[in-house]
């Protein structure tokens, strides 16, 4: 039996963040607190609360942008310790207004932890922000997305720019377009681990019911993050629930989380969210993850009354047959107009 006890997994919740993807980040403060009360309680230690986001023309709810002056009034308690996650691409994106992404210093601010969602085309130009970040004292996490299918060369690369920057704690991998397999993930991590000693994490999702199965193949090859959501709202097709994850690592011997106040906010509050937003797995999704379609083109299709089961039926096998790793509305847009569907 795998020992999870001596493993000192570390289970990063970001429900607010990347369950967000749903409600555009517009969480009731009674909402965050009930959650944050929960979620102390169930003796998870790190959450990730929401993203720092450009000003877009798009409403947003507060978790958007995270910004400290809504996080002091949260009252977080102290035992949590707060990540907000950073898009690399758009800060990077020269037309947008950088002072929006100043952070104070990390004596002034709740969070304890950046994160930056990053792809492995940017690493080298991220590297700056990241050195910038350090030195106000935050903890430094990246995210390189879209880690399947990458080769030991890219994997190696991007282990060594990384390292040479010399200012980050965890190098996470996440299984964007929901395809791995658990013998992809012993792969990656076992290449990754060539070069990375410092702490590993898997962010995964649940194209394929794979994210469990997934997530515990990381822990056998020594990850010690893996990211969760409760009911696992997410993006897309969603990620590993929290509550499952708990629920077998509890029964591995590893004591030190509580399932039941996970169990309130998914039966609970969770539960209404999931009735609005019907996130979770299907065939669609399924579909992408195989053929390596962005989610949000699925999201987008699934949560509009007006396109029918047949017409995204048909859009998927258009989206499969060109290059759509990264979501582009304007392109869905356009053929959705045409007489093709």
């Amino acid at each position: 039996m795998l020992n999870l006890k001596r493993r000192n997994i570390k289970l990063l919740d970001c429900t607010l963040r990347d369950g967000g993807y749903y409600n555009n980040w517009n969480f009731s403060k009674t909402f965050i607190k009930k959650y944050l009360l929960e979620i102390e309680k169930a003796n998870i230690r790190n959450i990730e609360i929401g993203f720092r986001f450009f000003k877009q023309k798009k409403k947003l709810g507060s978790l958007g942008y995270s910004k400290d002056g809504f996080l002091k009034k949260l009252n977080i308690p102290k035992k949590i310790n707060i990540c907000v996650m950073v898009n690399s691409e758009d800060l990077l994106n020269k037309t947008n207004n950088k002072k929006d992404h100043i952070f104070n210093t990390k004596n002034k601010s709740r969070i304890d932890t950046i994160r930056f969602a990053t792809h492995f085309r940017d690493i080298n130009n991220i590297i700056p922000y990241l050195k910038e970040v350090k030195k106000l004292g935050y903890k430094v996490i990246v995210n390189l997305m879209q880690c399947n299918d990458r080769s030991e060369n890219e994997l190696k690369l991007a282990a060594k720019k990384l390292i040479k920057a010399n200012c980050i704690s965890v190098l996470y991998f996440a299984d964007s377009l929901g395809k791995m397999k658990p013998s992809d993930i012993s792969n990656l991590f076992k290449i990754v681990k060539k070069y990375w000693k410092k702490d590993l994490g898997l962010h995964s999702h649940d194209n394929k019911g794979m994210a469990l199965a997934n997530c515990i193949e990381a822990i056998k090859n020594g990850v010690k993050w893996i990211d969760a959501t409760v009911l696992g709202m997410g993006r897309g097709a969603g990620n590993i629930q929290t509550e499952i994850f708990l629920t077998e690592i509890i029964s591995l011997k590893n004591d030190k989380y509580k399932l039941e106040p996970i169990h309130r906010l998914s039966h609970g509050p969770f539960a209404v969210l999931k009735k609005k937003y019907n996130w979770g797995m299907s065939l669609n999704y399924y579909l992408a993850a195989n053929y390596n379609i962005h989610p949000t083109y699925i999201q987008t299709l699934e949560n509009d009354p007006k396109y029918s089961k047949e017409k995204t039926y048909k859009a998927i096998n258009y989206l499969k047959n060109i290059d759509t790793r990264s979501f582009d509305k304007a392109r869905l847009k356009k053929f959705l107009k045409t007489d093709k569907i």
